[in-house]
């Protein structure tokens, strides 16, 4: 019997065969590959705006319903900024902190406050949404040689031995709205509870908040918060110059004028990008904020 075996011919044509085979179960694995990870990404996408929202929503809903709101965004050359700045209340009784003050000789547990003034902010240079509040409580020492403001210590007399004293900043609860000469500013009141002992710790509500800010989405463009007022208008921050404050009222609850021109919905919108995938997602929440009735 005789044997025969593959021509060059049959050869040639079987491996031409198989590389388009191999080929084409390459190019089928690799856009799957490249499928799932597009997948991935607006998931992971999906997520991050999942949690944006769930957060907006439990600060928004806590707003306290007569604190003074800040509303503001501008554009310096090409970087553009926004900033809602607002007061809330705790999420839950654990959220009310206790602290042991590190005072000589002092053993007395103190409760700080159930109130926290809250900054959202954006800059598109760095494509970040920071998230922060004002921490319930802060310590700092004033030393003999530091300048102090003595009317600031309640009975305006000076510490005992006069080498250092250690006091308990907590958020100022004024509810009104900044200065004469900058209304629309909350750095103007918001700082007003720091001691302006010359401590690098002595420092009030506002420059605290941009101390404690934390990126919440990262790689997020195209931000806008808007807001809705009791009056039927709308309020938006973008990037486009505003400087926008609704008052609030004072602290034995006298209201002051224009108190319907507050917020009653507040809209955030944004677009997240997967850098290393290029996906892209556009996301709009929007959150009531609890009636004034409520307070």
């Amino acid at each position: 019997m005789t044997r025969r075996g593959f021509t060059l011919v049959e050869l040639l044509v079987s491996t031409a065969l198989i590389l388009v085979v191999v080929t084409v179960a390459t190019a089928a694995t690799v856009q799957l590959l490249a499928q799932t990870r597009r997948l991935q990404s607006r998931l992971h996408l999906d997520a991050s705006a999942s949690i944006a929202h769930a957060k907006l929503n439990s600060e928004v809903t806590s707003m306290h319903p007569c604190a003074a709101v800040w509303l503001s965004s501008s554009t310096s050359g090409s970087v553009k900024s926004v900033e809602l700045v607002f007061m809330r209340g705790t999420f839950s009784t654990l959220d009310w902190p206790s602290v042991v003050p590190p005072a000589q000789g002092s053993s007395k547990r103190m409760n700080t406050t159930e109130q926290f003034w809250t900054r959202w902010s954006w800059r598109s240079d760095t494509r970040e949404l920071q998230v922060a509040a004002s921490r319930p409580i802060r310590f700092f020492r004033i030393a003999a040689n530091q300048a102090r403001n003595y009317w600031k210590i309640p009975g305006g007399s000076k510490m005992p031995g006069g080498l250092f004293s250690t006091f308990v900043s907590i958020p100022q609860l004024q509810r009104e709205t900044g200065t004469t000469t900058s209304p629309n500013s909350p750095e103007d009141l918001l700082n007003t509870n720091a001691w302006q002992s010359g401590e690098a710790r002595d420092i009030g509500d506002y420059q605290d908040l941009v101390l404690a800010s934390r990126p919440l989405l990262t790689e997020c463009s195209d931000l806008s918060i808007e807001l809705g007022n009791l009056d039927g208008a709308t309020k938006l921050a973008d990037g486009s110059p505003l400087q926008w404050a609704a008052p609030g009222t004072y602290v034995d609850a006298q209201e002051q004028t224009g108190l319907t021109d507050r917020p009653s919905l507040v809209r955030l919108r944004f677009t997240l990008t997967d850098p290393k995938t290029g996906a892209v997602g556009t996301y709009s929440f929007s959150c009531s904020t609890p009636s004034q009735t409520a307070y």
